[in-house]
């Protein structure tokens, strides 16, 4: 008997102690929700920062290989230029070289 009294007793403190806590935390459990809810917030920000920054990345990236394909396509055309400048040239040298062979 005395110790269903003792039991007794002792949930009785722990129920009323349970209810006292929640109750005087109140405030304590809305400024952690708060600060969970900042939390989430910030999160959600830096996750659509991230998808901006991922989206810039690859207009950078096409923008990037589109610039490289002309450069290259410059370049292949700069040398046709120096290509056939060059044929002009020794067209032009053999020209003169036959010139001064048949004048001599």
């Amino acid at each position: 008997m005395k110790s269903y009294i003792q039991g007794f007793i002792t949930s009785t403190l722990l129920i009323t102690s349970f209810f006292t806590f929640t109750a005087s935390d109140r405030p304590q459990i809305d400024a952690i929700e708060k600060e969970i809810m900042k939390i989430w917030e910030r999160e959600k920000i830096q996750d659509q920062l991230i998808r901006n920054n991922e989206s810039k990345a690859l207009n950078l990236e096409s923008d990037v290989s589109i610039y490289s394909k002309s450069i290259n396509l410059y370049i292949k055309s700069l040398q046709k230029q120096i290509d056939k400048l060059t044929n002009q040239l020794n067209e032009h040298c053999e020209c003169y070289r036959n010139q001064i062979l048949i004048n001599q």
